[in-house]
């Protein structure tokens, strides 16, 4: 049931993905530029490859990320002119029951068979996380469903903290377990990405609601939300790797698990860069196959082989051997923004992060005037920025799995309705 009149409220400055480039991860990839030989050649977390990363590929990234930054800036201007999209309830049931469901699948057996295992992760025992990933029944396509739980969070939290609709309490509930299970995934898994892909959206739409406008802490969280995400960035990181690798290895290797974290934490963004410049030296490039920044329709069940074999896709197979003969293969991440040039080449990559950039400003410009379906789509585009220096977020498998949620949930329960009138004006440009 819909509550009273709500008054739209502009969103902070760091929701607009020009600014969240421009102002948070541009410096960012700065910094990787500045220091990846050095990080490269004195590093303890034995890293031991050649430095590939030059001017030139330093140009492609950081221009990637400027031309990013243009079209966001671009595809945010100007009024969205779709129809205000809203959803039943039964579309909130539907996704919960859809990810449940994939989570009793993938965990369910080795539960009943070998809680131990779950145990011994959950509680740090060595080794543990690797026995999880094998023992787990993985089912491409059916385990897949956990990511409608991000979906989910999107409609749930757009529905309550924007639009003001008091929901049922089964979707508190609901929501407290798509949480936990993430938790849960993140432990037993060393799949942090599943809990973040999850509270990011979350806290989205909740700085865009009217929760964390009042009294004056909640209102400096909401402004600086994305600098105090990238300052608590390495005590979660370390959180969720001590029973990975700390526990198992690299105990031995530091002085300390503070150090341990701050280098191996920035040798996830260092190593994606300089291991793709690497493998882009030692590939034929471009392909024109889409293996990287179409991703997505390569791991689509049924679809995603047959194309492989018809296109002769090895891309991901070449990467694993260049890194094993050349670098590491523990650091495995392929940074979101040289992938593209792989596929496509350097004009093509252009004319694809252009399009990126432009979709994501379209999506903001939908979510900031609460408009179409964009608007519960634009939370997924936002967290793809924090990650696409390290993995190509949005081409990934995961974030369409969530997207394909939405889409199923609009097809069965969502409707179009009259917009709600508005009483403030979305600030979409930069000044």
């Amino acid at each position: 049931m819909a509550g009273g009149a709500v008054v739209q409220r502009a969103s902070p400055w760091w929701v607009h993905p020009a600014r969240l480039l421009a102002i948070v991860v541009l410096p960012i990839a700065i910094v990787v530029c500045l220091y990846t030989a050095d990080v490269i050649n004195h590093n303890r977390a034995n890293y031991s490859a050649p430095v590939f990363f030059n001017a030139y590929y330093a140009a492609l990234f950081l221009g990637g990320l400027l031309i990013l930054t243009v079209f966001a800036l671009v595809g945010a201007r100007g009024n969205s002119g779709a129809p205000s999209v809203s959803f039943g309830n039964g579309a909130l049931d539907f996704l919960f029951i859809a990810c449940l469901t994939a989570y009793a699948i993938w965990f369910g057996p080795m539960l009943a068979s070998a809680p131990e295992v779950l145990l011994g992760a959950i509680t740090a025992e060595s080794g543990a996380v690797y026995d999880v990933r094998e023992l787990s029944t993985r089912l491409p396509g059916i385990t897949t469903l956990t990511q409608f739980g991000v979906a989910y969070v999107c409609i749930y939290a757009i529905r309550k903290f924007v639009n003001g609709e008091r929901l049922p309490r089964r979707f508190d509930v609901f929501l407290a377990i798509i949480m936990g299970a993430a938790i849960f995934r993140a432990l037993v898994n060393s799949e942090r990405i599943a809990l973040v892909e999850v509270a990011i959206p979350l806290l989205v739409i909740l700085c865009k609601g009217a929760q964390l406008t009042g009294a004056r802490p909640l209102r400096i969280f909401r402004q600086t939300l994305p600098l105090l995400i990238l300052g608590a960035s390495p005590v979660f990181f370390t959180l969720f790797e001590y029973n990975r690798s700390w526990i198992n290895h690299y105990q031995y290797e530091y002085d300390s698990l503070l150090e341990f974290a701050l280098e191996r934490f920035g040798l996830y963004y260092i190593t994606s860069v300089n291991n793709f410049c690497g493998f882009l030296d030692h590939s034929a490039w471009p392909t024109f196959t889409g293996e990287w920044s179409l991703l997505w329709l390569y791991r689509f069940p049924l679809i995603g082989p047959a194309l492989a074999d018809l296109v002769g896709a090895d891309s991901g197979a070449a990467f694993e051997t260049f890194l094993k003969e050349y670098a590491t293969d523990e650091f495995n991440n392929p940074t979101g923004i040289l992938i593209v040039y792989h596929d496509w080449g350097v004009f093509g990559g252009v004319l694809f992060l252009a399009a990126y950039g432009l979709f994501a400003g379209l999506a903001y410009r939908a979510f900031e005037q609460s408009r179409g379906l964009l608007q519960y789509i634009y939370p997924i585009v936002f967290y793809s920025f924090f990650e696409i220096l390290r993995i190509g977020y949005l081409y990934d498998g995961r974030s369409i799995a969530a997207v394909i949620g939405l889409g199923i949930a609009y097809v069965g329960w969502g409707k179009r309705a009259k917009m709600r009138r508005h009483t403030a004006t979305a600030r979409l440009a930069l000044p």
